[in-house]
């Protein structure tokens, strides 16, 4: 055991450290909260600073926060979006006199 230890110790160790940070992106990495985020498909004549307008309506975040958001969370280079392009948006859960929860994504009610 001591011989295997001093010839590949370095590969065991590099070996257990990788298994540790694959772990770690793992949990960090953890899919969105269907309860704070949904998908919505863009449609012919959409824009990041339209959506933006509709989301910043019902958050506390700006018209310029939320398309850095949505930039960020959507890997987007520039603020260039297509039809048929699906990005996630963050929504606001409002609580209704039942308890029941629903989540608006800026739309007019």
């Amino acid at each position: 055991m001591k011989k295997i230890w001093s010839n590949y110790s370095y590969v065991i160790i590099i070996l257990a450290l990788s298994c540790i940070f694959a772990f770690s992106a793992n949990i960090l990495n953890k899919p969105a909260d269907k309860n704070k985020y949904i998908t919505v498909t863009i449609e012919e004549g959409d824009s990041l600073w339209e959506i933006a307008g509709e989301l910043s309506e019902n958050h506390s975040m700006d018209r310029a926060e939320i398309v850095k958001w949505l930039k960020k969370n959507n890997q987007l280079a520039g603020e260039t979006i297509f039809p048929g392009e699906e990005l996630v948006v963050p929504v606001k859960k409002n609580r209704l006199e039942t308890g029941t929860e629903l989540a608006s994504a800026g739309e007019n009610e």
